[in-house]
């Protein structure tokens, strides 16, 4: 389910490109927008005549996404330095400062579920007025790469979505994952997997049940990884899955 959800999801409608909007959910971007490009495209403000080609190319497994903006100061919430949305109001993409944070995220399945798509956040924005920056969004299959140029140096971090992201998109609050997020996916994993942990302890099926309880993980963390084009669970996935599972057994095998 997670990884069906994280999956793009754009509809096909009409397109409107956005340089630091005015929009009631957000607070507005302090700064000035020099320009935006998505591979060689530029992408203006007003109507996106080229929108069946930016849609495609945010469907693609590899695109490029730069912007170039000049700072004013800091925000409190989110405020988008470039968005789309479409002619029924729905978001499709945002790049937004958020104090010295950027903000980065598309719309995937999970909203049409009416749940969150999960963005991904990068520190290290400046907030000095006047200093210009370049930020670069570099998605590579289930990798996302931001990065942020400016005079005082280069940040740069690469998130990666996997069978344990789906955790983010159930939170009632804004929340854009950044290095703590390997935590999140660890606990997900592992409270997910003490029911079944339990119930395996409990069904007395001999000493068999934890090696098949064991390739199940595996399957999960493997097999779904690569049937949707997940990037391969790092190990403190599995030591979340495992601790889960392993909790749980422990627990039903004891009552």
């Amino acid at each position: 389910g997670s990884s069906f959800a994280t999956q793009p999801s754009l509809p096909q409608s009409t397109r409107y490109g956005q340089w630091a909007p005015e929009l009631g959910q957000f607070d507005t971007f302090p700064g000035t927008v020099r320009e935006i490009h998505l591979g060689e495209m530029t992408l203006p403000a007003g109507i996106l005549a080229n929108g069946r080609e930016v849609r495609d190319t945010l469907l693609t497994q590899r695109y490029l996404l730069q912007a170039s903006a000049v700072v004013k100061g800091s925000t409190e919430h989110e405020a988008p330095i470039f968005s789309i949305f479409d002619d029924q109001q729905q978001e499709i993409l945002v790049l937004a400062q958020a104090g010295n944070t950027i903000h980065f995220r598309t719309r995937t399945r999970a909203a049409d579920l009416e749940l969150r798509s999960p963005s991904v956040r990068l520190e290290g924005f400046p907030t000095e007025p006047g200093t210009p920056v370049e930020i670069t969004v570099l998605r590579d299959g289930p990798s996302l790469s931001l990065s942020i140029d400016n005079s005082q140096g280069q940040g740069r971090w690469t998130s990666r979505t996997t069978v344990g992201s789906g955790w983010a998109m159930l939170l009632p609050w804004e929340y854009a994952a950044g290095p703590e997020a390997a935590l999140g996916s660890l606990l997900w994993l592992g409270g997910m997997l003490i029911p079944a942990g339990y119930w395996a302890g409990r069904c007395g099926a001999g000493r068999a049940m934890p090696f098949l309880l064991l390739a199940t993980i595996a399957a999960g963390l493997i097999l779904v990884s690569r049937m949707f084009g997940m990037a391969v669970s790092p190990w403190s996935e599995w030591v979340g899955s495992v601790a889960g599972a392993a909790i749980g057994w422990f627990t039903g095998r004891a009552t």
